[in-house]
Parts: C-alpha cells; structure tokens; sequence
C-alpha cells in the first residue's frame, strides 16, 4: 500500500470496491479526506479503481472537475487487499454484499486489527446495526451509516444509532458527514431504517399492480411520474439501480415485518433471466388515477406507521428522505398534506368568484384552517381584475353552524386563552377585509347560520338565503357573546333594540323572520340562489355598512321597545335571559349599545379586547363544554 501524505485530515477506510464502496469512498476523497478502499478480491478492487476513475473522468467531462483536481482526488486514495493497512483509518466504512454472516465475519477480524480508536459503520440496508455491532467489543463505537446510490453524488446519508452507541461515536460520525457534504438524517435501528421502508413496498406495489393485471407497465410509470414529479418510474429505477437489489432488500423487510413486504411473483422471472423491466408499451389513461390512488396509499400507510406507531423518525426526516434520497418533489406527509381535501375551495366562472365553504361533516365550523384558507382564497378573487365580485357560499345542510367550539373547550383546558383570541382576530381580519372589498360581496345561505357563520355574513355587502335557513347568535347560551363583528355588525343592520333581542336570547330565526327584519336581504328558492347570487354581483353595486333605516317592521314593535329597556329590567321580564351566562350578556350588551357612538373599527376592536375575559371566566367552560349535552348551570363567574 502506498504510504498517505501527512496531514490533520481524518483518514476513512472503506470496505467493498463494488458499487456502493466505490462511490462512498470517492465521495470522501472528493470532499479531501485521505482513503484506504480495501476489497480482498484483487480483480474487485482493480474494477472499483477503474470505476472511480470512470466517474471522476465523465466529471472532467461535464466540468464538474478540472483535470488537475481529479488528479488530486485520485492521490487521495490508496488501493489495497491487505485487511491490516486500515488498521489506522479514523473511520471504516463497511460496503459489502449483504450477507449477516459474512459481515460479522469482517467486523470480528477489523476489531482485532483496528486501533481504539477507530469508528466502525456499516452501510448496510438490511440487517440491525446493533447485530453487527454485537460481533465486535466496542459496540460502543459502531455506528449505521446508510449511503444511497449514486453514492458520489446522492447527498443523503441515513445515520444509525445502534442499542449501545455511544452519544460520542455517533455526533463524529454525524459531523463527518456534515464535512462529506452530505445531509444526514437520523434513524431508530430498524429494518430498512427510514426510506427503503416506504421505497421497497413503493416498488412492491407498483409490480403488484402489473402481476394483478391493473395496469401495464408503461401505465405505472406515468402515473408514478405525474404523481411523485419524478424523472424515473418504479421499473426503470428498478433497472438502473439493480433489479436483484430489489428483490433482496424486499425479502429482508418480509423476514423482519411480514408477508406484505415480499416480494411480487413478477420479479421472480426476471431476476431468473438476469434481465431487465421492458418500459415500452401504451398508457392506459383511464387507469392513471387509480394507479396513482394505489401508490399512494401504500406510502402513506407504510410512513404512518414507521413515524407515527414506531417512532423510527420525525415526520421531518422522512420527507427529508424521500426529497433527497428518492428525489421525489415532495415526502409522504408532504404529500398527505398536498391530497388533504380543502376546508375550503375557490373557482372563477366568467366574471364572478366564488369561494365555497367546505366541511359539511363539520357543518362548515370555522377553525383555525379554514378561517386561514378561505382569506387565501378571498385575496386572491379580490385581486383578479377579471373578477367582477364574489359569492360565498357553502357545501351540505349547514352555511356556517359557528366556530369550532371543540378548539375552544381544548385551548381553556390547556390554559391557552391566547390561541383562542388570535384565531378570533384572524378572523376579524378577514371579515373586515370582507367589509373593504370595492367588489360587490354576496353571501349565498343555504341551511343553519349560526354564530361566526351570521357574522361571516354580515360582512359582505349583500345575504341572500333559501327558506330553510335558519338563523341565530346561540353564544350567551354556552358562556361566551359573538367575537368575530356581532355585536357590532347586527346592530348596524337592523337597530340597536332588535340586536339586543337576537344576541342577548340567543333566538334562532327563519329566513323570511331575518328579511323582514332588515338582517338579510332576499329569500329565494334553492334553485335560483346561485343566479340571483351571480345578479347581484354583476350589478357591481357595494353597498354601504351603515344601512340600518330606523324604521321597525310593524310586526317587530313591540320586541323593539322591550329591548330599549336596560337589561337589569330584561333579566326580571325575559325567561330566555334566565339561562344565558350573566357575564357574557352584559359583556354583549354594553358593545352593542356602543354602536351608539362608535366607529366599526372601534367597536370591533373592543369587541376582540374583551375575549380573553371571557373565555377565562368559569361558566365559558361550563357552556362550551356542555354542547350536546345537558343545558349548562352558569354561576356568573
């Protein structure tokens, strides 16, 4: 063996001159670290030389090396098949075939040979770090280091702590491969660590569909290239990479996790003819989206449980993984999150934009995300110059049945009243972007509007509602008072003394109730709610906030003049107001009284100031929480 130039750089060993070994320990040389590739086959090591300099010259030739510097990085290296000349290597990179015995085999005979001091690592993809470590006696010192293919170039490098790795060897073994250049990422000890545990049964599925007469092979290529933004599909990844490594690193994941790892019967044949995947053939459109369904799950489901149930890595990490290691555009639960359906949706139909409220399993509460979503969407309709205005409107029974009083209930318990008021200001925000809007804004309702869906509603220019809407401020029943513009808005459209009635009783009101009392403006049958909707956008005419007339329907006299009482007489004459959260009705009832005098900024404002009181106070849990059960007994604290 050649001796190496002295200097402070660590010295790495690599062990296997084949594929992997080769490309792991050019990769060092590269990034000036000194190399002893040690493979006791001659005839290997002479092909893994020739290998490297194969590669190093294609990268003169692409100019990602000067001449000059591939010399130089072949100086680097020494070439030996004498196991004791790496006895001295600061590091040892195990990258043989992937046989246990065999492996164990080696590392028992370094340990006998190598200094203290020396680091072992396997880069092995099938078997326990914590196994093979376990053949040595420093365990302590041995740590996983998984490379991906092409070595030399894929910058990802799985790091493995085995059972009884020290806190030491594994910070040295991650920090060299910061040095490397590579982006580490690590893994509990477990079979095929973190990528090849969704990547394998990735492949598996894919020949699956094949052997099941699914789809074709060039039609799971497409659909895994428009799916995953990919350059390569399953088969011909499987041909580049080595159809054999395939069916081995799958008969590894079945022997540690079952049978649905195994390997697909359609491989068999090919690995029997030491043949490759044929790609050519039609694509079979019409099978593209159950394909891709097919793929995805699979990944979803294997890295659900490696994250989630095993807790072998971070979400971060897996799709860290797959984006440098597989190059896929994004990772598993990146991609959950892309396919996750949206609370709400937008679209452009001619001149008019429409943004949809959509979570009818939920009867479209507001929350967090939606209330977030749907401010996305509204910019953007805002913002379009080819929008002449917009409609909202929703999916299933409900518009809006309020927020999502779960969120509250979970945000007091935690003693996080801070979240409960941002969300709330949040929405504020968009509501009153709503009021700003110069384009005509028409809420379309269609089913129950209560709470924060009323006040959605009462932001924009124009509500038309079918008859079976019901409406209503249900919030002084469960604690709280209405905190995204009730208080303020209500009062602006139809008198302060009829605000009053609404919010302090809690009464829920038809659609014919709402227009004769001025809270909306038409009913119309559910047929023609989209066109007259799109009519009164198309009539380009914002209207203003401030449109309460003073005048009270004849039918409504009476309730107005009651409800101009103060609500120390309200509470002896109204029975409703027996049951409502005596520290929400005076809360509600003095911001609504403060229209009177102040701005709609002013109000809405005060209006969010008084929300932290009031989710912290007794009987907002008591209500909150009683929702769907028994009626709540406040106490007035």
């Amino acid at each position: 063996m050649e001796k190496l130039a002295s200097n402070n750089q660590a010295i790495i060993g690599v062990v296997g001159a084949g594929n992997m070994g080769s490309g792991i320990a050019q990769k060092y040389a590269t990034e000036r670290f000194h190399v002893i590739l040690l493979d006791l086959n001659q005839e290997a090591l002479h092909k893994g030389k020739q290998r490297i300099e194969d590669t190093l010259t294609e990268g003169v030739s692409r100019q990602v090396f000067s001449e000059t510097q591939k010399q130089e990085i072949l100086n680097r290296f020494c070439f030996t098949t004498r196991m004791e000349d790496i006895a001295q290597a600061d590091l040892i990179v195990e990258a043989i075939f992937e046989d246990q015995g065999i492996k164990k085999e080696l590392f028992q005979n370094l340990d006998l040979i190598c200094h203290p001091k020396t680091i072992f690592a396997t880069n092995t993809s099938s078997f326990y770090v914590s196994q093979l470590a376990a053949a040595t006696q420093r365990p302590d010192r041995f740590v996983g280091l998984h490379y991906f293919y092409h070595p030399a170039k894929n910058k990802l490098v799985e790091v493995i702590k085995g059972e009884n790795t020290s806190e030491s060897t594994f910070q040295k073994a991650w920090a060299i491969q910061e040095q490397l250049g590579k982006i580490p990422i690590e893994s509990k000890d477990a079979p095929g660590f973190i990528v090849n545990r969704f990547f394998v049964p990735w492949l598996n599925e894919a020949m699956r569909m094949v052997h099941e007469g699914i789809a074709n092979i060039a039609t799971v290529e497409a659909a895994a290239k428009k799916t995953f933004q990919i350059g390569m599909g399953p088969f011909e990844l499987m041909n580049v990479t080595g159809v054999p490594i395939t069916m081995h690193a799958a008969t590894t994941l079945a022997r540690e996790l079952g049978d649905f790892y195994a390997p697909c019967e359609l491989i068999k044949p090919i690995i029997a003819q030491n043949t490759q995947w044929d790609l050519h053939g039609t694509v079979q459109q019409q099978k593209l989206d159950l394909v891709s369904a097919r793929l995805l799950s699979v990944v979803f489901s294997v890295a659900t449980q490696m994250v989630l149930g095993e807790k072998v890595c971070t979400i971060e990490d897996c799709d860290l993984g797959a984006r440098v290691g597989l190059r896929w555009k994004q990772g598993p639960f990146e991609l959950m999150s892309r396919l996750t359906p949206q609370f709400v949706t937008a679209r452009q139909e001619k001149n008019v934009g429409y943004v949809t409220l959509n979570r009818p399993d939920a009867l479209n509460a507001l929350n967090e995300t939606v209330v977030t979503e749907f401010s996305n969407h509204f910019a953007r309709l805002a913002q379009n110059p080819e929008v002449h205005g917009i409609v909202i409107e929703a999916r299933g029974k409900a518009f809006v049945a309020g927020a999502d009083t779960h969120f509250f209930v979970e945000q007091i318990q935690k003693n996080n009243v801070k979240r409960i008021v941002q969300f709330a200001q949040k929405a504020q925000d968009l509501f009153y972007q709503i009021d700003l809007c110069p384009k005509p804004v028409v809420c379309a309702i269609d089913g129950l509007t209560l709470g924060g869906g009323l006040e959605l509603a009462l932001s924009c220019d124009y509500i038309v509602a079918t008859p079976k809407t019901k409406m209503g401020f249900p919030e002084t029943g469960i604690g709280i008072y209405p905190g995204l513009g009730g208080t303020q808005r209500t009062p602006r459209r139809i008198g302060i003394a009829l605000a009053r009635w609404l919010v302090l009783t809690g009464e829920v009101i038809s659609a014919e109730t709402a227009q004769e009392i001025g809270l909306i403006d038409e009913v119309v049958n559910q047929a023609e709610l989209k066109n007259r909707a799109e009519q009164l956008v198309l009539e380009q005419k914002p209207r203003l906030e401030n449109t309460y007339t003073g005048q009270i329907p004849e039918n409504f006299a009476e309730i107005s003049i009651i409800f101009q009482a103060p609500l120390s007489d309200l509470l002896a004459i109204q029975k409703k107001l027996a049951f409502k959260a005596p520290v929400a009705l005076k809360a509600a009832d003095e911001l609504i009284k403060n229209t009177a005098t102040a701005t709609l900024c002013e109000g809405l404002q005060a209006e969010t100031a008084g929300l932290s009181s009031i989710f912290q106070t007794q009987d907002a849990l008591a209500g909150l929480s009683s929702i769907g059960k028994n009626r709540p007994t406040f106490t007035g604290n």
